[in-house]
């Protein structure tokens, strides 16, 4: 089981070696590098990043109900089902 200096000392190494990706990649095609710095930068600034998070999140406002009143639906169908099955008690699984 890892625990959390595990989990702090695989982080670190995953982005020590990033890193170090990216700087190769960086000595290796330094065009390459500088033209999607620019892009990436020329985007940021372009795009209307906060319309774009407050679209996503209104939609996701919108969705969430239908979406839990679904599943919700979906439960209760599985424990009715679970429940007429013959010989199978008419518990749930896990409250027991």
């Amino acid at each position: 089981m890892n625990t959390t200096s595990d989990l702090a000392h695989s982080a670190k190494d995953t982005a020590e070696k990033l890193a170090h990706q990216a700087q190769d990649f960086a000595r290796k095609e330094p065009a390459l590098t500088t033209a999607a710095a620019v892009g990436v930068a020329l985007g940021w600034h372009i795009l209307p990043t906060r319309l774009l998070f407050r679209t996503v999140a209104a939609t996701a406002g919108v969705l969430i109900r239908p979406a839990l009143l679904c599943l919700g639906a979906l439960k209760t169908y599985e424990m009715y089902c679970s429940a007429q099955a013959p010989g199978r008690s008419g518990s749930p699984k896990g409250a027991e």
